[in-house]
């Protein structure tokens, strides 16, 4: 019985000083994947078209995954909210439209053809544009009623290109009225701007000169009669007007005829009204042949309007290079497909990079790619442990602008990770995470110390758990085999 006793008082001690042991062995050493540096800069493009830029968008530090976003974007800053640009067609329809050209063509015909394709190529350029219609005539007299109403709205500003489309041809769909009321064409489509749009472009197209305005004159054939003069007038008054409260006017006057006799009186009408092509009273004025109008208004014009919205970036090509550090330890996977383009299906083992064709990026559109990087391992003898990575190497941008000029741009800062150490530590039941980075030297400091202070316990440094069972495990084998011995002994 002395021997039973013996054996449990020993197990009871064993056991007080497991207890001891093991308050001192709570913690448990492991690690996790830090964000060093969230994103890239910010690289802008030429003439801060657009800008190129590289994100932690997502992560978890237990697991070692973080979530990578390359954007591209085409606005001219990172923070700037784009509102929606409007244009306005305002199309001459009196009976000049009706005129033939030299080639036998129809100059209403010519303009609403060419119509048609400038908003065309509006809306393939540029993702945040609204196109409205408005069609004028006027009145040759007083008495035909020289007002407002001479404009109509044939079509509200829509961003849909058939819609926009359909509005253009009820013009060639309609017959031409008596009159050029530009002053009505002009003040309908200002009035049918929105109230918050901050980026508004009138497009005129007439071939004549005015001979109403909206405040009831009429004037007549002779631009040099007094009501043709207070016509004039009031329509340059209204020029400025809309193009001071921040509308921007293009003007493209056609069908003037140099050999008529009328000439020179039509000219300094213009002159007038419009100013000269070199020196015009507001915008951009284009003084032209019928021949020359599907030249002039689908490059020049369009050119013009583009410099207001956003002009297209094309054939945009991206390549993304991996250091070693992150193709050898990582995996790589994407998330879904780019939001644009097409992207190599994984990293090139010869460049280590991926190559994303993004092709055309309209005005005020963007381009994202997102992919995953999950370290492989998360132990201490992990060759990159306490190592400060770069999730890239660097990103190669190339592009063309609408004049098919090469661009490149570099962008050569990254996000960054690191493996680090974490202990957790239990103290009154509760965990805290204590992230070891002992003795780093930080750019610009001078060598860090570890100042972390701990609640409770510090882990020390001894015998795990299994050795001391062991332990105990001999030890009571020993006891019960040393009174084995002596029950023989006594026997004999």
């Amino acid at each position: 019985m002395k021997i039973i006793h013996k054996i449990a008082n020993i197990l009871i001690i064993m056991f007080i000083l497991f207890g001891l042991f093991s308050n001192t062995f709570a913690s448990d050493t492991n690690t996790k994947l830090n964000i060093i540096q969230n994103a890239s800069e910010t690289k802008y493009l030429e003439n801060d078209q657009g800008y190129i830029s590289k994100t932690i968008v997502d992560s978890n530090a237990e697991t070692g995954e973080v979530t990578v976003e390359v954007k591209v974007s085409n606005t001219a800053k990172e923070t700037t909210t784009y509102a929606d640009t409007e244009v306005m067609f305002v199309i001459d329809n009196s009976p000049s439209m009706d005129f033939k050209s030299a080639d036998g063509e129809v100059r209403k015909d010519l303009v609403i053809k060419s119509a048609k394709n400038l908003a065309s190529s509006i809306f393939k350029q540029s993702n945040n544009v609204k196109i409205g219609v408005v069609k004028f005539s006027g009145a040759y007299s007083w008495y035909w009623g020289a007002s407002i109403d001479n404009a109509t709205l044939v079509q509200s500003l829509s961003n849909d290109e058939t819609t926009v489309l359909a509005g253009i041809q009820k013009i060639a769909d309609s017959g031409t009225s008596s009159g050029t009321n530009i002053d009505a064409g002009l003040q309908r489509a200002n009035n049918n701007f929105s109230k918050d749009c901050k980026n508004k472009i009138i497009v005129l197209f007439t071939d004549g000169v005015p001979n109403a305005d909206v405040k009831g004159t009429a004037g007549s054939d002779d631009t040099t009669t007094k009501e043709s003069l207070t016509v004039q007038a009031n329509t340059k008054e209204t020029i400025k007007n809309i193009t001071n409260s921040g509308v921007y006017l293009i003007s493209m006057m056609t069908g003037i005829n140099v050999d008529s006799e009328t000439y020179e009186a039509e000219m300094n009408a213009i002159e007038n009204i419009f100013g000269t092509t070199s020196k015009p009273t507001a915008g951009k004025f284009y003084n032209i042949s019928d021949t020359e109008i599907e030249k002039i208004v689908e490059n020049d014009i369009l050119t013009d309007i583009m410099e207001k919205v956003q002009n297209p970036l094309n054939t945009i090509k991206v390549v993304d290079y991996f250091p070693a550090d992150i193709t050898e330890n990582f995996e790589f996977t994407y998330i879904g497909k780019p939001s644009i383009g097409e992207v190599s299906s994984t990293i090139d083992e010869t460049t280590n990079a991926i190559t994303w064709d993004i092709g055309t990026l309209k005005g005020n559109e963007v381009a994202t790619l997102k992919y995953k990087l999950k370290i492989k391992d998360m132990s201490k003898q992990s060759p990159v442990y306490n190592k400060e990575l770069a999730t890239n190497e660097k990103i190669l941008l190339t592009y063309k602008d609408r004049e098919e000029k090469d661009y490149e741009v570099t962008l050569a800062s990254s996000p960054k990770i690191k493996l680090v150490e974490v202990e957790e530590s239990q103290t009154s039941g509760k965990t805290e995470e204590i992230t070891k980075d002992r003795n780093e030297k930080q750019e610009g400091d001078s060598e860090q110390k570890d100042t972390t202070v701990a609640n409770g316990i510090l882990p020390n440094t001894g015998v795990s758990f299994i050795i001391i069972i062991a332990i105990m495990g001999v030890c009571i084998m020993a006891i019960v085999g040393l009174k084995g011995y002596r029950d023989n002994r006594d026997i004999k």
